[in-house]
């Protein structure tokens, strides 16, 4: 797999997974206002063009080498990643997730699978099967892969549902780590 594939699929995941963070907020919400829906993503956004020189600025002069990229396209390459992230496709548009009251995440695809989808869960927000378990304000995601991951909610009412995670962009693949934060909101709306 090259570096350009494997970094569009490690941005790509971290948009649609959630992700570690912390909350000094006092904000308790209730188990049963979360599964009372099923939940339709409405709005993603990121901070990626905020932060992208400085991530790229952090990377070894002999990887962008090997990428064939100067920093200013790897800055905009990870911009555009980003703002790839933050697009829902049409086929998306009518999935929904339900936090079903035994701890399971159950998911719809609303009857229309995406192109690159080969099964209806593949337009999942998760690998399925995944569970869920609520905190005061910290919802923890447990996808098929193993995979914990927890996120703060913002806000949760009938009508509403926005989660928060706050990462230090990480690269594997480039052995990169920086202090540059990297900011995913995704906002669901009841279905």
């Amino acid at each position: 797999m090259n570096f350009r594939h494997a970094l569009l699929c490690s941005l790509c995941a971290f948009s649609l997974m959630f992700t570690a963070c912390n909350n000094d907020d006092d904000n308790n919400f209730s188990e049963a206002d979360l599964s009372a829906n099923a939940w339709v993503v409405t709005d993603v956004d990121t901070n990626i063009d905020e932060v992208a020189s400085a991530i790229a600025d952090a990377v070894p002069q002999e990887e962008l080498d090997n990428l064939g990229f100067t920093r200013a396209e790897f800055a905009a390459f990870l911009v555009l990643i980003g703002t790839s992230a933050e697009t829902i496709e049409d086929c998306q548009q009518d999935d929904t997730h339900t936090f079903a009251t035994d701890g399971s995440i159950q998911f719809d695809n609303g009857g229309t699978m995406c192109d690159f989808s080969t099964e209806e869960d593949d337009d999942a927000m998760f690998a399925l099967p995944a569970t869920w378990t609520l905190s005061g304000d910290q919802i923890t995601i447990t996808d098929a892969d193993g995979e914990t991951n927890t996120a703060t909610i913002k806000t949760l009412n009938s009508s509403t549902l926005v989660v928060e995670s706050r990462d230090m962009f990480e690269d594997d693949d480039l052995m990169l780590s920086t202090d540059e934060e990297v900011v995913l909101t995704i906002t669901f709306s009841a279905k």
